[in-house]
């Protein structure tokens, strides 16, 4: 599919984006094909980031996400957890320097 369109984008904020069939298609593996990118933070050309109120969400998402990948047994090794771990918190930190 194809999109074209203008976004609004002069008081910044997130965007991203979702794109899905309604019923299966023979070229991906799913019963319900959904996909969607991760969030793009746009910020306006002066001031305060518009989406810094945004910004808890993402930290609470990050907090439950640590946490399940801290519980999760099944890494391949603990290099690999801790990997997971630290871009984990490496997010954390971007989200966390917005709010502010």
């Amino acid at each position: 599919g194809e999109f074209s369109g203008v976004l609004d984008t002069h008081a910044g904020g997130w965007v991203l984006l979702r794109a899905w069939n309604d019923h299966a298609a023979p070229d991906v593996f799913d019963i319900y094909p959904y996909a969607s990118t991760n969030p793009v933070f746009l910020q306006a050309d002066r001031g305060a980031p518009a989406g810094a109120c945004n910004t808890g969400y993402f930290l609470k998402w990050l907090d439950r996400l640590e946490a399940a990948a801290a519980a999760h047994p099944d890494y391949n090794s603990a290099a690999e957890r801790d990997r997971i771990l630290g871009d984990i918190r490496a997010a954390r930190a971007v989200f966390t320097s917005l709010a502010h």
